[in-house]
C-alpha cells in the first residue's frame, strides 16, 4: 500500500504499527517513509508514481511472499496524536497485489456508491465514506460494524 500525507513535514514524526518484520505483531515486512521517494515494493513492483509512505506485507521478513488476505496497521504521530483522514491524501492511494509472479496489479480507490479497489485509473475524488467502506465491514443497513459514527469521523482505522 502506498499513499501520500497532506503535510510532508509530518513524515519525521509518523509512527506505523506493527513493527517491520515482527511476526508476533503482524505481517508488515517493509516500511518506507520518504517524501515523494517511495515508488514500489522491495521486489521491484512499481506503483506508477512517487509516494510518501509505502507499506509491504508478507509472511517472510523483507519479502512479499505469502498469501495475505487480511491485515491491520495503525498510523499515528510520535506524540500519540491520532492521524485523521485530513492527514492522508485519499486521492492518491495505491495497492500493489500479486507481485510475486512478476505481473503485479496496481489498484486505486474509486468514488462510487459501492466502492471497490479498481485499476489505477480510478476517479480522483474519493470520499471518506468510500475509503472507510473498503476497510471496515458494512452491515446491510449501511451502518459500520461495531463503530460509533463520531469515532469514524475522528480517527483513521485501517
Amino acid at each position: 500500500m502506498l499513499f501520500d500525507v497532506a503535510d510532508e513535514s509530518a513524515l519525521d514524526d509518523l509512527v506505523i504499527y506493527p513493527d517491520e518484520n515482527n511476526p508476533a505483531q503482524g505481517d508488515l515486512t517493509d516500511l518506507q517513509v520518504d517524501a515523494n521517494g517511495v515508488t514500489g515494493l522491495s521486489n521491484g513492483a512499481e506503483a506508477g508514481g512517487a509516494y510518501d509512505v509505502g507499506l509491504q506485507f508478507g509472511s517472510v521478513p523483507d519479502e512479499v511472499t505469502g498469501n495475505i488476505t487480511q491485515t491491520n496497521f495503525t498510523v499515528s504521530s510520535g506524540d500519540g496524536t491520532a492521524v485523521g483522514f485530513e492527514d492522508i491524501d485519499l486521492n492518491n492511494m495505491k495497492v500493489i497485489v500479486n507481485s510475486e509472479n512478476g505481473t503485479p496489479n496496481v489498484l486505486g480507490v474509486t468514488n462510487s456508491n459501492a466502492p471497490d479497489w479498481t485499476p489505477a485509473a480510478a476517479d480522483p475524488e474519493p470520499t471518506v465514506e468510500d475509503f472507510m467502506s473498503l476497510m471496515i465491514p458494512v452491515e446491510e443497513d449501511g451502518a459500520m460494524s461495531g463503530m460509533a459514527e463520531e469515532t469514524m469521523e475522528d480517527e483513521l482505522f485501517i
